[in-house]
């Protein structure tokens, strides 16, 4: 049918109709798709047991940290610690001590680890440090859960750590964890740990593993046009990384209040780099290692022989200039 201007006019008979019914359902299907069937998800297998063995697998470092420890590749920074730990099992007893163990062993772990890792000449030195530094802690922590499973028979010792190979050195290091002498010590030790009112959140990678974390999160708040709350607060770069270090990802977002112990730091922090703004003509604030954003934020100077918040193996000549004579 037509109008009298000569346009088409659409038929409204019941074929029509269900025509256009037909149209709509379609455009409904396609706007809406049924979600597909996807498989259910298998469970993941568990790690077999001597996965954390030593590999004849050579590392190539294409980057370090400032205390030497692998940054890049990621597998290889992975795979530091747990080389360390092996190689700490396989040349030391359960019994031993990082510093009663001959030069030749601790020399015969090191070159071990070092031989696993490929390293330019001129990070060489560093990155041997913090191997020494590693392959010690690695032990300690061996040992320190081994006296969790104390209670437990030697052949489920033996399996679980292959290289006690005798017992009569298990039994003595279960009658030297047993000794009063030892667990008041240990105690003594806690107690202290307890004083500390911060607790840092670093995990097994440490400082340099968790800056990347950090850069991540930084992205992800930039895109969101935020700024983590302790880059407005604080300009020392070490007093900054320290209250993260400290901090949970919600507290460093700014999505949630800092905990009491960081808030002051931060505070105490802010204020003395104020203060020595207002002394000065210069736009920044430089630390020195007798006075700095740290020692006031903490309010205590810094340990001997070592650096507050950058933990073992970093050296005063590494961070600041020589102190006055």
């Amino acid at each position: 049918m037509k109008s009298s201007s000569g346009e088409q006019i659409a038929s409204s008979g019941p074929g029509s109709s269900r025509s256009e019914e037909r149209d709509n359902e379609r455009r409904v299907e396609e706007s809406n798709p049924q979600p597909s069937e996807t498989p259910a998800k298998k469970p993941r297998k568990k790690t077999p047991r001597g996965s954390h063995n030593l590999k004849e697998f050579c590392y190539v470092v294409t980057w370090h940290s400032e205390r030497g420890r692998p940054e890049s590749p990621e597998r290889a920074q992975k795979a530091f610690a747990m080389t360390c730990g092996a190689v700490a099992r396989k040349y030391c007893k359960i019994t031993d001590k990082w510093t009663d163990i001959s030069e030749v062993v601790r020399n015969t772990c090191i070159a071990d680890v070092a031989r696993r890792f490929q390293v330019i000449d001129e990070w060489r030195e560093r990155f041997l440090a913090a191997v020494n530094i590693a392959v010690r802690n690695r032990l300690a922590n061996w040992k320190t859960t081994a006296r969790k499973w104390m209670d437990k028979p030697y052949e489920i010792i033996k399996k679980k750590w292959p290289s006690v190979t005798d017992e009569a050195e298990w039994k003595k290091f279960k009658k030297e964890s047993s000794d009063p002498a030892f667990i008041a010590k240990s105690e003594r030790i806690r107690a202290l740990r307890l004083r500390k009112p911060l607790n840092h959140r670093l995990g097994s990678a440490g400082k340099e593993g968790k800056k990347k974390v950090w850069r991540k999160h930084d992205r992800i708040l930039e895109a969101a046009g935020r700024v983590p709350p302790v880059h407005d607060m604080l300009e020392d770069q070490r007093a900054r990384e320290y209250a993260r270090q400290h901090m949970t990802p919600e507290e460093g977002a700014g999505i949630e209040p800092m905990q009491s112990p960081v808030k002051k730091f931060t505070e105490n922090t802010h204020k003395w780099e104020e203060s020595k703004r207002s002394e000065t003509s210069d736009n920044s604030v430089q630390s020195k290692r007798w006075e700095s954003a740290m020692t006031a934020g903490l309010q205590k100077a810094e340990h001997t022989g070592r650096v507050l918040g950058e933990g073992e193996g970093a050296c005063w000549d590494d961070y600041f200039l020589p102190g006055p004579k």
